[in-house]
């Protein structure tokens, strides 16, 4: 019977990897709905859109790996539901794998601007896959004018290569200072003062109202106040949202992620999940953790 892993990102690389060095007869299929090569996402937002990392360098493994290691890597595999009572997985094409055993590492989404605040305007993005990464690349032009929406990891990075590039960078922080969820207050101020020496401008304690169009592309960023950041390109790096879809139609427990055990379990206990997606329980209450 097989193994079978939703999500060939850092979590499902890594169980594919461990059960096939715990066993070398078992039957694990990868399943991921990109059509490359698994690859390393931290890089994407700084080294690989700044071209100074290649699609090759940012692999997880190279393709002969995983027939090396007897890993069934299927690639552009879309997954539609999970059949908990059937134990299998059913595919967007309508085809089923059998599971002896599911993980589910599906990830997280990023969070997006509602399309009332201009969140579906041409050229207002998101930082989260290869996609995302390919989109901003070719808008990254000397001259033009980038408001970063979150002074988070992914908006701090892409800030830092767009000024690298010669744009003209915002960052805007509704939170008293940037990084808010990862560093104390003197950190952040070391942080935001060497942004600031390349050039970034960035405002905190700062809402936004949303984004201004016109012919259907981004023109400028309205902040609460009133106050207007002309703006060719908006990144938005505002969170993300755990991708429990599946989970959720399947009757798994959900609470700010797939509910999980000490060892990973979801509330059916032939269905485990790891990685962004999985909440888990530690010093008496449950949590996830959002980055590699």
């Amino acid at each position: 019977m097989n193994i079978v892993i939703i999500g060939a990102s850092h979590a499902g690389m890594a169980a594919a990897a461990e059960l096939r060095r715990l066993s070398a007869s078992a039957n694990i299929i990868l399943l991921s709905a990109e059509n490359v090569l698994p690859y390393q996402r931290p890089p994407l937002s700084k080294a690989y859109v700044s071209g100074d990392m290649t699609l090759e360098g940012l692999e997880l493994r190279p393709s002969n790996w995983f027939t090396d290691h007897h890993i069934d890597l299927r690639l552009n595999t879309r997954v539609a539901a999970i059949n908990r009572e059937a134990r299998n997985v059913v595919l967007a094409d309508g085809s089923t794998i059998d599971y002896i055993s599911l993980i589910l590492a599906t990830g997280s989404s990023p969070r997006r601007l509602g399309d009332d605040q201009g969140g579906s305007l041409e050229n207002v993005l998101v930082m989260r896959d290869l996609a995302d990464a390919d989109a901003l690349k070719p808008l990254l032009k000397s001259g033009a004018k980038i408001v970063v929406i979150g002074g988070g990891y992914v908006g701090l990075e892409a800030a830092a290569v767009a000024a690298k590039h010669g744009l003209d960078v915002t960052v805007v922080e509704a939170a008293d200072h940037i990084l808010r969820r990862v560093a104390c207050p003197q950190t952040a101020s070391y942080i935001r003062d060497l942004h600031q020496a390349h050039g970034v401008t960035v405002l905190e304690k700062c809402a936004v109202a949303g984004i201004i169009g016109q012919g259907g592309k981004s023109d400028a960023v309205e902040l609460a106040d009133g106050t207007i950041l002309p703006a060719n390109v908006v990144l938005v790096g505002i969170g993300v949202i755990p991708d429990t879809q599946l989970a959720h139609d399947a009757g798994l427990i959900i609470a700010n992620g797939i509910v999980v055990d000490s060892c990973l379990r979801t509330s059916d206990p032939d269905i485990y999940a790891i990685g962004d997606v999985a909440s888990f329980p530690r010093d008496g209450h449950h949590m996830r953790v959002e980055s590699v």
